[in-house]
C-alpha cells in the first residue's frame, strides 16, 4: 500500500491513513410563503465532503515533519494506490493533532480537511 501526500512541490508519504470520516452539508433553500403550509424548495448540490483524516506515521520525526509540511498554505493531493476511491485533492480546515499510539512506537497525525475542485 503506497499513500502519499502531495502539496507545494513536496511530498509525504504516511503508512496508512487509520480510517476516513467525511460529512457533507445539504446546501437545499427552503422557502415559507404565506398563506400556503407547503414549503417551497430550490434544490442545490451538497457541499464537497470535510472531514478527518487519521495519518499513521512510524517515527515521531516522520509525524512532526508531516505536521510541518501542512503547516504551509497549500493545495493537496492524497493518493491511496490501493484504496484509488480515496483519492482526495483538499486543505487544511480546523486543527492538527499529533498523538503517540499505546505502544510507544507509532505517531498518530489528524488532519481537518476540506475537499476541494483540482
Amino acid at each position: 500500500m503506497a499513500v502519499t501526500i502531495t502539496g507545494h512541490g513536496d511530498t509525504i508519504e504516511p503508512l496508512l491513513v487509520l480510517g476516513w470520516e467525511s460529512s457533507t452539508e445539504s446546501r437545499n433553500i427552503y422557502h415559507q410563503i404565506i398563506g400556503r403550509v407547503s414549503l417551497d424548495v430550490t434544490l442545490r448540490d451538497d457541499t464537497l465532503q470535510a472531514g478527518t483524516l487519521p495519518l499513521l506515521f512510524g517515527s515521531r520525526a516522520s509525524a512532526v515533519a508531516a505536521r510541518d509540511f501542512l503547516r504551509i498554505n497549500a493545495v493537496y493531493t492524497l493518493t491511496d494506490t490501493d484504496r484509488p476511491e480515496l483519492d482526495l485533492t483538499f486543505t487544511r480546515q480546523g486543527s492538527m493533532d499529533l498523538s503517540q499510539g499505546e505502544d510507544r512506537v507509532y505517531w498518530q497525525l489528524n488532519v481537518s480537511f476540506q475537499q476541494v475542485n483540482p
